[in-house]
């Protein structure tokens, strides 16, 4: 993981759901906090959706809606071990359901990276967007990033 101090993830959700007129539920104002160390590329936060297969759930995705001021953001495919703990990021009993089954199993996930400019120290923030493979569920999570 490079030369990451440690990841604070505080969610504060705010749901809104369009029930009843076909649209997509929406989350906004999810905020998270991240510390990383200058110059490094760092993993920032992981986006998954996986079928009961553990085989990746097709038009699922993820993106930058504003990027970093002071640096670079960047989404790769990557592969992790599902972890218990993703149970309570799993948004719906389907999910939950596919991740119990798959705990232990290499997944495919979008990564998110983000790497401070070189010789940049201090605050900077981004805005990332993760749609669902149906785009029932869309999520808007803004990225608060603290550089030393």
């Amino acid at each position: 993981m490079g030369r990451l101090m440690r990841i604070l993830a505080f969610c504060i959700p705010a749901w809104l759901a369009l029930a009843g007129d076909g649209r997509a539920q929406q989350t906004f104002n999810t905020i998270m906090t991240a510390r990383v160390e200058g110059g490094e590329k760092t993993p920032i936060w992981f986006a998954f959706a996986i079928e009961e297969t553990c085989e990746v759930r097709r038009g699922f995705n993820m993106r930058v809606d504003r990027l970093p001021k002071h640096g670079e953001a960047t989404i790769e495919r990557s592969t992790r071990y599902v972890e218990r703990w993703w149970l309570g990021r799993a948004p719906t009993r389907e999910m939950r359901w596919n991740v119990a089954n798959c705990i232990g199993q290499p997944v495919p996930v979008l990564q998110l990276y983000y790497t401070p400019n070189r010789g940049y120290s201090g605050f900077d923030d981004m805005q990332i967007t993760i749609t669902s493979f149906n785009r029932a569920r869309v999520t808007h999570r803004e990225i608060k990033l603290s550089v030393r």
